[in-house]
C-alpha cells in the first residue's frame, strides 16, 4: 500500500470547532495590565462543505483552545486527549462508538517523536504503523514509516521529508521504494482557520498541510511516479475572507466544485 494513504485513512479533509452559536465570531482577547492586546484567538465552531455529490457538515467542540472532539454529522467523530499543550491521542469512532482507528501521539522537548496508527478490525485484523520523525538542521523534517509486525518488530513501509518556509509546509516528499509522489503548496498571506486550535501544529500526521501551516492554501500540485506512470494533479483554491482576515469560504476548482463555509 502506497505510504501516504495511511496519512489519509486517519484525517478529515478539514477539521473546525463550534459553539452554540454558529453565525458570530468567537474571539477570546488576553491583555496585559496595561491594556494591550498580547493574544487574539479566534476558534471556528463549523464547517459545511457543499458538493453535488457527498455534502457532509463538521461541528468541534473546545474546552478553551483545546480541542476535544469533532463530529462528521451523521457519520462518526475525532475525539482528542491532551497531556499538557500536546495532544496525545485521537480516536475516531462512529455514531454507535465502535471504535474505528487511533493514533497515539509521543513528544520529546515539546516535539513529535513518533506517533503510533491503529487500524481496527480490517480483513487483516488490526493494524498497527509506527512513524517516526526527525529533525534536521535545515529545519526540514524527516519521517520512516513502519508495519508493527505482531511480535513487535518493525517493517519498514516508507521514508518522507517535510520542508517549511514562513511556518507553511511547502513541500512534502514521500518515497515507498517502487514509487515517489510530490506534493507542492502555495499560500495566500491570510490566518488558517486552524491555527489557534492548541498542539495542531505538532501532529505532523496529515496528508494536507491545513493543519501544520498559518496561511490557507491556494495552489496544490501532486506529481506521482512509477516504472508505469508519471502523473501530475494542479488543484485551485479561492477565499472570501472575514475582517480578521480568516476565511468564510473556500471553493475548490475541483471537479464536484466544492465550497466549504466557514462559521467562527
Amino acid at each position: 500500500m502506497f505510504c501516504e494513504e495511511f496519512f489519509l485513512i486517519f484525517s478529515f479533509l478539514f477539521l473546525l470547532s463550534c459553539s452554540k452559536d454558529d453565525d458570530k465570531n468567537t474571539t477570546s482577547v488576553v491583555t496585559d495590565g496595561g491594556g494591550t492586546v498580547v493574544q487574539s484567538t479566534v476558534l471556528p465552531k463549523k464547517i459545511n462543505v457543499e458538493s453535488k455529490y457527498a455534502p457532509y457538515t463538521l461541528i468541534f467542540d473546545y474546552d478553551g483552545k483545546k480541542i476535544k472532539q469533532c463530529v462528521v454529522v451523521g457519520y462518526n467523530k475525532e475525539v482528542y486527549t491532551y497531556d499538557g499543550d500536546n495532544i496525545v491521542r485521537k480516536e475516531v469512532l462512529l455514531t454507535d462508538n465502535t471504535l474505528l482507528n487511533k493514533h497515539e501521539y509521543k513528544y520529546i522537548n515539546n516535539k513529535l517523536e513518533y506517533y503510533l496508527a491503529v487500524i481496527y478490525n480490517t480483513p487483516s485484523g488490526n493494524i498497527t504503523n509506527k512513524t517516526v520523525f526527525t529533525y534536521n538542521a535545515d529545519n526540514s523534517i524527516s519521517y520512516v514509516t513502519y508495519r508493527v509486525k505482531y511480535n513487535g518488530d518493525l517493517d519498514p513501509l516508507c521514508n518522507g521529508k517535510l520542508f517549511f518556509l514562513n511556518e507553511n509546509l511547502i513541500r512534502h516528499e514521500i518515497n515507498d521504494g517502487s514509487s515517489t509522489r510530490t506534493l507542492e503548496y502555495s499560500y495566500d498571506d491570510k490566518n488558517n482557520p486552524f491555527k489557534n486550535i492548541l498542539g495542531f501544529d505538532k501532529l505532523l500526521s496529515f496528508e494536507d498541510s491545513d493543519y501544520v501551516s498559518k496561511n490557507n492554501i491556494v495552489e496544490y500540485k501532486s506529481t506521482f511516479k512509477s516504472n508505469y506512470n508519471n502523473i501530475t494533479d494542479v488543484k485551485k483554491y479561492t477565499y472570501k475572507y472575514d475582517l480578521n482576515g480568516y476565511p468564510v469560504e473556500k471553493k475548490s476548482d475541483s471537479s464536484d466544485s466544492k465550497k466549504y463555509i466557514f462559521s467562527y
